[in-house]
């Protein structure tokens, strides 16, 4: 049974596994030469993205030399960028499958991939490297790991022991072997080998360190710390024994020997250590100290990104977004090529809904970093702000592909399936994920949500409470009272709901599932008392009173619900939300004027909303200002060129009111092939081939449309009908022509298509 952890944290079974894996004139050799030289220097400073820049112009110079893919994959391993470093590496073994440290570096991978295939992949490499090399002991440990995945325990331990009788004292047998005793979780196996390698190698910081972990795993603070201590006495610069004596003197509450534990690791030479105290302040909550130090370290070390990243994120994180702005946009001014800055800068652009200025920015980092998925991440943020799903998945996609462990990715592109209503795929982006993020709270719940679009309920109930016997994060409450409601309990889903509302008040979910309970036990009278009373808690929230707008409108309540969303303007003056809101009432009321400058402050301020253009629009063309109604589809169509509602409607008015059929029939074959199910398309195709005289055509379209709208009796379903009649009048088929007609009059005898589809009968101009 897998156990639900809230968050990741750095285990000893992650310590073990860091062990285990701690000129034009120059030949194509020397140019590979040089950038070899170049690359494993970069390595060395741990400058990644260079040194697989370097790497890769060493590909270039000598595409048939195993050497050059095996450092390029190792480049892509340190930025965990997994699929580029697996490539890489079979690269590497394709051109010499007697590349030992390639062969070993991916048998290694495959050991920790949770995939049986690539395992019995693993454990095939490796043997082949042991008939040529059948003392390569990286080899037999590689070729162990792969077995224990396979289920072949007690082959792989005794290949282990075999190794570690012949060598007594190497060390990364031992630490694999413990790390096989804690997979059992086998706590007092893993010490037993590390205390009898400790003996065989008294001076390995490697055993002692891991010797520690194992001890504080078990809960032995004290012991543990004389671990890491002896450790640091045979070297002062180890870090890994640095973290495990810090963790060790958390666990026994010595938090000023922490700080100061923490101090040491910072002044380490390694300059990616150099943040940890100012991240251990933030993490403590002292975060204007944490602030401070990060600017301190920033000024001391300019060149460092590392530090500039950690100093915006810090920024970020305590709402100072003018002084992240201002520290990127100055790295930029004198390196316009810096893609970490080009990222980060459009991370914050995104957030304050400057999404042409953010793809702007990512475009341009794409063109140094085009395997990033952070980069690809991002872009999947800027089309969801646009409401473009279609690329939003593509880009989530990208991030998963170069990346497959990047979790917000697989999350995100979860969610994305979900409001698809496509639960199943969803279910199978999840199940893709590395077999340690599947008892992350986060992905437990995005895979429980999943679960309950398909209505699979026991499995759901399960994991809802396994989560809750570790946490009461609103959305496990949520699910809780989800589930609930489906049973009819809903006393005990609206008491969950309130709780995870106590937590986050503006959740509308959990304000939608009040509502709801109450609406099962047949009081709406008591839902509406409910969500009022939680407004008027909360007035300075715009979401609540948003939320409450909107059920005061299901409920019929258009002059509560004008309240509630000018109440949301007011907690909110830039809430396009309840300014769109509002406008709509206008357009209903009969206001259009009103409505109208609405909307044209809305797309002023935000001209990535479409849904306010798509109103904008139509309002210009009831008002018969076809040119205006124009401008807005065409910049709908901009920012999402298969919106097929924009598209839809500019063909419709080219068509009827603007006098240029040849450019709306491209409109309407695009919309057609983006919805080949809407009703709307079809019709408005049919119609332009009409209006071009392209009668068989127009026929073939509206027929069809016809058919499926059946017995349907709104305002467009009649218009199909005319325009059906019509192109039958045309082709000389009165009778189903006067059937259709009939119809068409039957729904709606007022509507301007009326009086079209009678002249077509008389034989008169159509206007």
């Amino acid at each position: 049974m897998i156990t639900i952890v809230k968050a990741p944290r750095i285990s000893i079974f992650a310590v073990l596994v860091t062990l285990i894996g701690a000129g034009c004139a120059r030949t194509p050799q020397q140019k590979e030469a040089r950038y070899l030289a170049n690359g494993k220097e970069r390595m060395l400073k741990k400058d990644y993205p260079r040194a697989v820049l370097e790497f890769r112009n060493a590909v270039q110079a000598m595409p048939s030399d195993a050497e050059a893919y095996f450092r390029l994959a190792s480049a892509y391993l340190a930025m965990n960028n997994l699929v580029g470093a697996v490539g890489n590496l079979r690269k590497a073994t394709e051109l010499n499958p007697y590349h030992a440290d390639a062969q070993v570096q991916l048998a290694g991978m495959m050991a920790l991939s949770g995939v049986k295939e690539a395992h019995q992949e693993g454990e095939k490499r490796m043997l082949s490297i042991l008939k040529v090399a059948p003392g390569n002991m990286d080899a037999l440990d590689a070729l162990a790991l792969n077995e224990f995945q396979l289920g072949k325990q007690q082959e792989a331990e005794r290949q282990l022991q075999e190794v570690l009788a012949k060598f007594p004292e190497h060390v990364k047998s031992s630490v694999a072997l413990a790390q096989m005793h804690l997979r059992t979780h086998d706590l007092a196996g893993a010490e037993q080998v590390l205390q009898k390698a400790a003996q065989q190698a008294p001076r390995s910081v490697e055993v002692l360190t891991a010797l520690g972990g194992v001890q504080l795993a078990s809960g032995r603070g004290l012991d543990a710390e004389k671990q890491f201590r002896a450790a640091l006495s045979i070297d002062s610069k180890f870090a890994l024994a640095w973290l495990g004596l810090a963790a060790a003197q958390a666990r026994q509450g010595q938090q000023d020997q922490v700080d100061q534990t923490y101090r040491a690791i910072a002044n380490l030479p390694d300059k990616g250590y150099r943040h940890f105290h100012a991240s251990y302040l933030f993490q403590r909550g002292r975060r204007d100290e944490a602030v401070k130090e990060f600017e301190d370290l920033a000024k001391r070390f300019p060149d460092d990104r590392e530090l500039r990243t950690r100093l915006v994120a810090a920024y970020t994180l305590t709402n100072r977004f003018p002084n992240a702005e201002k520290i990127l946009s100055a790295a930029l001014q004198s390196n316009p090529e810096d893609s970490d800055a080009l990222l980060q800068r459009s991370s914050l652009l995104l957030r304050s809904r400057r999404v042409d200025e953010a793809q702007k920015d990512l475009v341009q980092a794409s063109k140094f970093q085009s395997d990033s998925p952070r980069a690809h991440f991002l872009l999947s943020q800027v089309y969801q702000a646009r409401g473009d799903t279609g690329r939003q998945r593509q880009e989530l996609n990208d991030a998963l592909r170069y990346a497959p462990s990047f979790l917000p990715a697989r999350l995100e592109l979860a969610q994305v399936l979900l409001e698809n209503n496509t639960p199943r795929d969803a279910i199978a982006v999840l199940d893709e994920a590395p077999k340690e993020q599947k008892a992350i709270l986060g992905y437990v719940i995005t895979r429980n949500w999943a679960l309950l679009a398909m209505d699979s309920q026991a499995e759901a109930r399960s994991w809802v409470d396994r989560a809750l016997q570790v946490s009461r994060e609103p959305d496990v409450l949520l699910q809780d009272a989800v589930l609930k409601l489906k049973k009819h309990d809903y006393t005990g889903a609206r008491s969950s709901a309130e709780e995870a509302l106590q937590r986050v008040p503006d959740d509308r979910r959990a304000m939608r599932v009040i509502g709801a309970s109450y609406i099962g036990q047949k009081q709406p009278t008591e839902a509406m008392r409910a969500l009022e009373q939680h407004a008027a808690q909360y007035p300075q929230l715009g979401a609540v009173q948003q939320f409450l707008g909107e059920w005061m409108i299901s409920f019929g309540q258009p002059e509560k619900a004008r309240a509630a969303f000018a109440a949301a303007k007011v907690a909110d003056p830039h809430s396009a939300a309840a300014a769109l809101e509002l406008a709509k009432l206008d357009i209903n009321a009969g206001k259009p004027d009103f409505a109208r400058q609405a909307l044209a402050q809305i797309v002023a301020s935000d001209s990535a909303n479409l849904e306010a253009r798509q109103l904008l629009g139509s309002l210009e063309v009831k008002s018969g200002n076809y040119a205006a109604a124009r401008e807005q589809f065409q910049k709908i169509l901009e920012a999402d060129p298969h919106n097929v509602a924009a598209l839809n409607n500019l063909a419709y008015i080219l068509t009827n009111y603007i006098e240029s059929t040849d450019v709306a029939l491209g409109y309407a074959q695009k919309a057609r092939e983006a919805a080949p199910e809407n009703l709307d398309a079809e019709g408005t195709l049919g119609w332009v081939f009409y209006r071009k005289g392209l009668y068989r055509q127009a026929l073939n379209q509206l027929q069809d449309a016809s058919a499926k709208d059946g017995s349907s009796a709104t305002p467009n379903a009649a218009i199909r009908k005319y325009h059906l009649a019509m192109t039958y009048f045309r082709l000389g088929d009165r009778n189903r022509g006067t059937t259709a007609l009939v119809a068409a009059l039957k729904i709606d005898p007022k509507l301007p298509e009326a009086r079209m589809a009678t002249a077509v009968v008389r034989g008169t101009p159509e206007r």
